[in-house]
């Protein structure tokens, strides 16, 4: 009978035990649960874009061929050149180019010179400076020998004046030095021969030495015929123009009126808009540009090509035919919102924010959405609503306006 007892006092302690065990397991558990999990409001920029490779056309001739002359251009990619200004000469001989070089080198140097020696003049000593400056004027060349490579001086020359913030003493005088070099640009002048010519521009553009056998049939005016397979050839193989331009000198860009060709696909294309202007992002730059066309048909074809046309500067991309772009097609700028942090209230779509120990429900206005997260207004001048760095509670159940909450955030940087 006591063995019997015994046994039946087994099973009912160890019946109590369990449920104690089991309700310490639930208490811990939902203590875990409950525990706040935060984020920040911070402030993001999104919205719904169109990326990929884009063709540029712009108002664009090629220089005059010179393959069979020798010639030397004066012009930098990017520099304009008025109508009627000279962009280069053409040579006789190798020797005559070869002396109109030297002499290019001769008058760099010596306009160096005359800066540095005008710096001289300063009150103060840079010894070291001084030392430099003298060791780089003693490898001058000599009297009636060719200048050589100079093309290290004139980099060592254009580093001594990056330190022209620095006063430098007057102990040497460099006129002799300086004199010697506009001797032989003035020898040149003297001695210039015969028969070489100056190459004048028919109008006036910005030069560019690159070209691509494109400049003389891809135009602003039949800019809107090509069809996506075309344009897609063209940005595929953006150098195999029709023309052999090993010799060409260059080309101009008469103004900064281009367009971009930009094949997409139907859906992608069915989001913007003909006649509206749109921001689009080009190699770390954003432009402006219209949406003046949409070439195809989006409900026979796959591919269309959008053409933009804009007036921005171009001086820095008069080489570039091809890039890739993104088009801003809708931009929204507010605080980012996880989705599971957004409550529908008595119809009023907010978010409990916690300030000190206390649950606040704050109202917000949607302006965009995705799978995880919205993008909600943000009024920075206004004494209501959200502020940058407010703590936003997300994925916690039972709040309610004013609620007291004193258990440890968790926060998520977002």
């Amino acid at each position: 009978m006591l063995r019997k007892t015994f046994r039946y006092g087994r099973v009912i302690f160890g019946t109590i035990l369990a449920v104690v065990l089991a309700y310490i397991i639930y208490q811990a558990v939902n203590a875990l649960g409950s525990t706040l999990k935060t984020v920040h409001a911070s402030l993001i920029t999104a919205g719904k874009s169109v990326s990929g490779d884009a063709l540029f056309v712009r108002d664009e001739f090629l220089l005059p061929d010179l393959s069979a002359s020798i010639y030397s251009l004066n012009l930098k990619d990017g520099e304009k050149v008025s109508a009627g200004g000279v962009y280069g000469n053409v040579y006789d001989s190798p020797a005559a180019l070869n002396s109109y070089r030297e002499n290019l080198e001769a008058s760099e140097i010596a306009e160096r010179l005359t800066k540095i020696a005008s710096a001289f003049n300063d009150s103060y000593e840079v010894p070291e400076l001084n030392r430099a400056i003298i060791s780089l004027t003693a490898r001058r060349p000599s009297e009636g020998q060719p200048t050589g490579d100079l093309k290290g001086l004139k980099s060592e020359f254009a580093l001594t004046l990056l330190k022209r913030s620095y006063a430098l003493g007057s102990r040497t005088d460099l006129s002799n030095e300086l004199n010697r070099y506009v001797m032989l640009t003035e020898n040149y002048e003297r001695n210039k021969e015969h028969g070489s010519s100056t190459l004048i521009s028919s109008r006036a553009g910005y030069y560019s030495s690159y070209a691509d056998g494109y400049e003389e049939y891809l135009t602003l005016e039949n800019a809107g015929e090509l069809n996506a397979e075309k344009v897609d050839a063209i940005i595929a193989s953006p150098t195999s123009g029709d023309r052999d331009l090993s010799a060409c000198p260059g080309k101009l860009v008469t103004d900064f009126h281009w367009k971009i060709l930009f094949p997409v696909s139907s859906r992608d294309a069915s989001i913007l808009t003909v006649g509206k202007r749109y921001e689009i992002e080009l190699q770390g730059r954003r432009i402006s540009a219209v949406l003046s066309a949409a070439t195809g048909d989006p409900e026979k074809e796959e591919r269309l090509v959008l053409v933009f046309d804009t007036s921005a500067n171009i001086s820095d991309f008069l080489s570039l035919r091809t890039s890739k772009i993104k088009v801003l097609a809708e931009q929204y700028t507010g605080y980012r919102i996880p989705s599971d942090a957004l409550r529908v209230i008595d119809g009023k779509t907010g978010v409990f924010c916690l300030q000190g120990y206390v649950a606040r429900f704050v109202e917000v206005k949607i302006l965009w959405k995705t799978d995880t997260f919205y993008v909600v207004e943000a009024d920075l001048t206004g004494t209501e609503g959200l502020f940058t760095n407010d703590t936003i509670i997300i994925n916690t159940r039972g709040l309610y306006d004013g609620k007291v909450v004193t258990n440890q955030p968790q926060s998520d940087q977002q």
